[in-house]
């Protein structure tokens, strides 16, 4: 069970020191990793999916994790190795990308841990320090801290922030109309969003015991979560029954049944118990959703995802016309909604 005090024992073995300077992580896509000859163990690293990461004056670490919170190995890259350094800014979780010669590296980043708070401290602490990355080069001298991409700016998580950005740039319409095409015109659905959208707050405080439960966030988190507009209209779409969070490691037929279990999926007369197609249960869901495109091209039916800077797919059925309004209404807004074989 991951805790504080297990990390730092588990650092001890390596004889690292703990200085609110580890984050948790875990991998996006396949690596090719490059190591130095005879310098760790490639299977440590190839069988690792989690991840703890460490920053100091001298470079990065990386402990790819096995079994409960064990760490397997190290690997030290110091900065005068890194090419390229970001930290891109999620609503859920921060996106690690290091470059080196000889590799890339792109890892999600955890913001919050439910029952470790220290988490979302050491992220806090370390971005204070822009994460030790001091670069000798031009590009550095300009932006000493680190190249942080982000929603808007550092602070674009904070209410206010994320309050004053949609005012600015005024994606609602975008929304409701994203949201009518994928539910098939549900004005409970669109009542329910302009309703939230003008009292964000007050839609997190109705269903703060369901949020928390689901996305192991406190009050302030909620908070923030609640004042970006697209994570409402997600969350929204999700309590109707219109699309359905999946994780990236989801079994088969979970993803399959929970799929199958949206309301579009229903008016559209599509069964689990009437698919053709052979999957793989070692796929992923990008593939599994490109062969349920191929069978359900004759209806002209389409898997479509919400990107929602985070490792899961949020899915749904809509038609491939739609899918196409879809990618450009959300697009307008700065977001993505794709064909899930594509996400």
């Amino acid at each position: 069970m991951l805790s504080l005090e297990k990390v730092k024992n588990e650092l001890q073995k390596y004889a690292y020191p703990y200085n609110k300077n580890i984050l948790c992580g875990h991998t996006k896509q396949k690596i090719e990793w490059v190591f130095p000859l005879g310098a760790v163990s490639i299977l440590a690293f190839e069988q690792a999916t989690s991840f703890l990461f460490g920053f100091d004056e001298n470079g990065v670490d990386l402990f790819p994790i096995h079994g409960d919170w064990n760490i397997a190995d190290n690997l030290f890259i110091p900065w005068s190795d890194v090419t390229d350094f970001r930290m891109k800014n999620g609503l859920l979780e921060n996106e690690l990308q290091l470059q080196t010669a000889a590799m890339k590296i792109v890892m999600k980043i955890n913001k919050m841990i439910a029952g470790n708070p220290w988490v979302k401290e050491n992220l806090n602490a370390l971005k204070a320090k822009g994460f030790y990355y001091r670069k000798d080069d031009p590009v550095a001298e300009e932006n000493p801290v680190v190249k942080e991409e982000s929603i808007a700016k550092e602070d674009s998580n904070t209410y206010e922030a994320v309050k004053s950005q949609h005012s600015a740039c005024r994606p609602d319409e975008n929304y409701l109309e994203i949201a009518r095409i994928i539910t098939d015109n549900d004005l409970e659905v669109k009542s329910e969003m302009q309703e939230s959208f003008h009292d964000p707050q007050g839609y997190a405080a109705r269903h703060i015991e369901r949020l928390s439960e689901e996305y192991g966030m406190d009050e302030e988190e909620l908070r923030d979560a609640a004042a970006d507009h697209w994570w409402l209209m997600t969350d929204i779409l999700e309590t109707h029954g219109y699309v359905c969070t999946r994780d990236w490691k989801d079994e088969l037929q979970d993803f399959l049944h929970f799929l199958f279990q949206t309301k579009r999926a229903g008016s559209q007369g599509l069964s689990v118990n009437g698919l053709k197609t052979e999957f793989s249960e070692s796929g992923s869901i990008p593939e599994w959703c490109r062969l349920l495109d191929e069978e359900l091209s004759e209806k002209e039916i389409v898997v479509g995802n919400i990107d929602t800077d985070s490792d899961s797919y949020t899915v749904f059925f809509c038609t491939k016309a739609e899918m196409e309004i879809l990618k450009k209404l959300a697009s307008e807004t700065g977001h993505t909604v794709t064909f899930a074989q594509k996400a």
